[in-house]
């Protein structure tokens, strides 16, 4: 008798792998930290002329070590949110990742060229002020949209009433989640749906229709 796959065994074997990307992740790391240890067993008795460039050598071996660390991640990041038919949201979420990480490397790079932390330190803390004001409401819903993804109160196509509004879950995006009813499409912020009651049916006792 042929057994034959179900959905969820095709779903389950087109779904990204989060071992596979934790070990390259690993690896390169690794990689980098041997680089770094490499470089810092250079002296003048084995490659003189290096000897100056430690600095430099040292913070190219970081630069490139953490942007494919980044890049690795940010690609599982997206795959995962279009295994859940999100593409338009991983994209997004895959940029944040992108300007954060990128942040904290140009940081990192300061501090060891510059042989200065407190100076990193200080650019560092002022950006982070100046994003953090500019940007509140911003930050706000991108961090409510990353718990409501993990905590995960509701699924696509629940039905949902939250702030007067009832419809089914269509998109958790990463500054609004969307909901489709009989006679609109609403995007309440995220940042709403973790301060607000939620009223929340299962997919099968949703709207007939939809």
């Amino acid at each position: 008798m042929t057994k034959v796959p179900s959905d969820r065994t095709s779903a389950d074997a087109q779904k990204p792998r989060a071992w596979l990307t934790t070990a390259l992740s690993v690896f390169v790391v690794l990689l980098g930290a041997i680089g770094v240890s490499l470089i810092g067993e250079i002296d003048e008795d084995t490659m003189a002329f290096l000897v100056p460039h430690k600095a430099r050598l040292v913070t190219a071996d970081v630069a490139l070590t953490a942007v494919i660390t980044i890049e690795v991640l940010v690609e599982y990041v997206l795959k995962q949110y279009e295994f859940q038919g999100a593409r338009q949201a991983g994209v997004m979420m895959r940029a944040i990742i992108r300007t954060v990480s990128y942040s904290i490397v140009g940081v990192v790079a300061v501090t060891i060229l510059a042989s200065n932390p407190a100076l990193a330190v200080s650019v560092g803390g002022m950006t982070g002020i100046i994003v953090g004001f500019s940007a509140q409401n911003l930050i706000g819903n991108i961090l409510a949209g990353l718990l409501l993804a993990l905590g995960r109160p509701f699924k696509l196509d629940d039905q949902i009433t939250v702030m007067g509004q009832t419809g089914l879950v269509k998109e958790m995006g990463v500054m609004h989640t969307v909901l489709r009813s009989t006679e609109s499409i609403v995007l309440i912020p995220n940042s709403a749906l973790m301060t607000q009651v939620i009223l929340r049916k299962p997919p099968a006792a949703g709207m007939e229709g939809e």
